[in-house]
């Protein structure tokens, strides 16, 4: 059994399987791994093994499937992981930034789709001035997703607040 897979495994670049270690034969959505449930090896038998330890913890959940996937683009490193199928494209997405996936599997073409993409996030300073006008510090107000998130009186008030805009390159996590 373990033979078959591991070919399977390397022939195909991956393998999707069911909670009863069964190849799959999905041909719709987008596989989408869940945080937490991701596991990285250079080794073949390692992979197995841990997809037979993530094999227990999804036996009595619907839905869930067991994933397998060499990255091509980081010297072979294989992934396993328990994923998730999700039909729109958008959704597959979404989900898979708010997990911090390097990237989704699409069912229909075979391929992985790579997620590359920066996460941004905006961070509201106060300017502290002396009595001369000069900035001495910047004092933290609040961290948001969205620009929108800050208040319009803090935006309209440049001379007293400062904003800024930062970057996670999901690709360096």
């Amino acid at each position: 059994m373990f033979t078959e897979l591991q070919k399977e495994i390397l022939r195909n670049g991956g393998a999707t399987l069911d909670k009863n270690y069964k190849q799959t034969n999905l041909t719709t959505g987008f596989m989408v791994s869940l945080f937490g449930y991701e596991y990285t090896t250079n080794n073949i038998q390692d992979a197995i093994q841990k997809g037979l330890e993530y094999k227990e913890l999804i036996q009595d959940k619907n839905g869930l499937y067991l994933g397998f996937w060499i990255d091509t683009e980081d010297n072979n490193k294989i992934y396993v992981d328990i994923s998730k199928q999700i039909n729109n494209l958008r959704d597959a997405t979404k989900t898979a930034k708010k997990n911090l996936q390097k990237g989704i599997y699409n069912n229909k073409t075979q391929k992985t789709i790579y997620l590359d993409y920066k996460i941004s996030y905006y961070t509201l300073y106060k300017i502290i001035r002396d009595n001369t006008n000069k900035i001495l510090d910047y004092k933290f107000i609040k961290q948001t997703d969205t620009k929108r998130e800050i208040e319009s009186n803090y935006r309209n008030d440049k001379n007293n607040y400062f904003i800024s805009c930062d970057y996670i390159n999901i690709q360096e996590l």
